[in-house]
């Protein structure tokens, strides 16, 4: 880029580069979709989504883009919520049909995904998705173990300090 056309934004050029990677996933091969459908959209928000969720899970349907470091541009409209927005991407895992997750912004600001995207702009975040929870006993089996565990013999005797406990 000529110096004369280049912005005057406070990036560092010589070390910096970016990498856009168009890709579909396998179900998508052979297919052009519209994904925002044929309606005209002008009020949107641009924010980005870090390619690797919180706890390192894979939260993006294409492999190649699942690495430390990737960030993606996710474009949302005005007045629409975070689940919908991601859910219409296209590029993401089943976990946005859920309410079991949520976007974190610098690392303790918590987002639910029922929230608008109207206040996102220009930032960026990670997605957590909520682990699933063992369900409780209901079998009349389970509930008939004990709570607690017994300590074998050689275990208490190799450390002294448990027989007090």
């Amino acid at each position: 880029v000529p110096k004369e056309k280049q912005s005057d934004c406070n990036i560092d050029q010589k070390d910096s580069h970016m990498v856009i990677t168009f890709s579909k996933t396998e179900s998508e091969q052979g297919e052009d979709k519209q994904v925002f459908g044929s309606q005209a959209y002008t009020d949107f928000v641009k924010f980005y989504i870090h390619a690797v969720g919180k706890r390192n899970e894979r939260i993006l349907k294409c492999r190649d883009l699942h690495q430390e470091g990737n960030k993606l541009c996710v474009y949302g409209f005005k007045g629409v919520t975070i689940k919908a927005t991601l859910r219409k991407d296209g590029r993401f895992q089943s976990f946005v049909e859920s309410d079991h997750w949520k976007l974190i912004n610098d690392l303790d600001t918590i987002i639910e995904n029922t929230q608008l995207v109207d206040e996102l702009e220009d930032k960026l975040f990670q997605v957590e998705v909520e682990r699933k929870k063992c369900p409780k006993a209901t079998d009349s089996t389970d509930l008939e173990k004990p709570s607690y565990y017994e300590l074998k013999e050689y275990i208490v005797n190799e450390y002294p300090t448990l027989k007090r406990e």
